[in-house]
């Protein structure tokens, strides 16, 4: 939309354990991790952790320290 100035995006996760049948598993508690990004049409983006203001370093540590491959471009909704 080449009208908007901003656009938004909140990605959340948490860990889980996988437990025996189908579809089934158990939440770890306390593990939810909520990412956000606004990015203006200047080129400019602020980043967050939890509502936390953090740099865009600060989020690929935390991502790949939970196993999200950042690498080899597997979560590009970042980019």
């Amino acid at each position: 939309h080449p009208e908007s100035d901003v656009c938004s995006m909140e990605v959340h996760f948490r860990e889980i354990i996988d437990l025996p049948g189908a579809d089934t598993h158990s939440a770890v508690p306390n593990s939810s991790l909520i990412v956000a990004c606004t990015a203006t049409k200047f080129n400019t983006s602020r980043h967050t952790l939890n509502s936390r203001p953090v740099s865009y370093t600060e989020v690929q540590t935390v991502l790949q320290g939970r196993g999200i491959d950042l690498t080899h471009k597997c979560f590009l909704i970042l980019q």
